[in-house]
């Protein structure tokens, strides 16, 4: 069966310092990132067919990171039960 992607959430929760007109080379920097994350995590949940060796299928993506990405927190359906699973960057990538 096909992932159907319900949900994708981001949230990078440190703007405290960031000032629009002054850093918007860093702004510009994390909309491109958050941006090619999301495409990225779209393309990547179509693709995962098991997790952890059992099938998977992907209903929801949290991302989150203090300023950038860090982290991916996946809710999905496994035989029969709604589990959800934190993963690193990198590890997602690696998935």
């Amino acid at each position: 069966m096909k992932n159907k992607l319900e949900q994708l959430v981001v949230n990078i929760s440190d703007r405290k310092n960031l000032n629009p007109i002054t850093d918007s080379m860093q702004l510009m920097r994390l909309a491109r990132e958050i941006l090619d994350t999301t495409k990225f995590t779209s393309n990547k949940c179509e693709s995962i067919s098991q997790i952890d060796g059992n099938p998977a299928i992907i209903k929801k993506v949290y991302i989150s990171g203090k300023s950038s990405v860090e982290y991916f927190e996946i809710t999905y359906m496994s035989n029969g039960q709604e589990l959800t699973k934190k993963y690193s960057k990198q590890e997602f990538y690696d998935l």
